[in-house]
């Protein structure tokens, strides 16, 4: 069950994956909850549109 999670997770890919590890590295450096959810979701939109602009 935990590894089917965690394969659907991974399967998600970077767009998804590189906002979520923003929020828990950024938590990790003592930031506050919301200020982490913020700039994970920067990071997610940033490079979402990098990821679309070049297709």
């Amino acid at each position: 069950m935990f590894s089917e999670i965690m394969r659907y997770i991974l399967d998600l890919g970077p767009t998804v994956m590189l906002p979520l590890v923003i929020i828990v590295f950024s938590k990790l450096l003592g930031m506050k909850l919301g200020d982490c959810f913020k700039s994970g979701l920067h990071i997610g939109i940033a490079s979402w549109v990098l990821v679309w602009s070049s297709a």
